[in-house]
């Protein structure tokens, strides 16, 4: 089973090359796309195709602390991952230490859209966080970011009865 999160069967197809953030055409914003009965779809103008127009930005980043800063580094990401869940745009964010790298946390967020993800970028919040963070790490982090614009959840083969 497919569950797409921000993209309908059948709905919305791009034209080759392109992406819903550079839809070659304008976009009318619609209540539903009323043949597959989704809210907040789009409706472009110049072909008519239908569907959602937001992509929604998955962030994983590796940080690379050193190790003398165990009991520190925790709980200054423990305080992040609450002030990052409770900012506007944040679907979700967890951090979660490697477990077989010393000193390695992992981490992934969730935003509603490139929008949601600058604001966080330009909070006070972030700004102490890198302020904090610096002096523990053993290098810099890895971070990169994707646009997603479907979900897929697989389901067990082998049901539970």
């Amino acid at each position: 089973m497919r569950v797409r999160t921000y993209g309908f069967p059948g709905c919305f197809t791009r034209p080759p090359g392109t992406s819903a953030r550079n839809h070659p055409h304008e976009v009318d914003h619609v209540e539903a796309c009323r043949p597959h009965g989704v809210s907040y779809a789009a409706q472009c103008r110049a072909c008519g195709t239908f569907g959602s127009m937001i992509e929604r930005i998955v962030v994983v980043g590796r940080i690379h602390a050193l190790t003398d800063y165990r009991a520190e580094m925790q709980s200054l990401l423990r305080n992040a991952q609450q002030d990052v869940r409770e900012q506007a745009g944040c679907l979700a964010a967890d951090f979660a230490a490697a477990l077989d790298e010393a000193g390695t946390y992992l981490f992934v967020q969730e935003w509603e859209d490139q929008a949601a993800l600058d604001t966080h970028y330009a909070t006070d919040a972030f700004a102490r966080f890198q302020h904090e963070i610096f002096p523990m790490l053993e290098r810099p982090s890895d971070v990169q970011w994707h646009t997603v614009t479907e979900t897929v959840r697989p389901q067990d083969p082998t049901p539970r009865t």
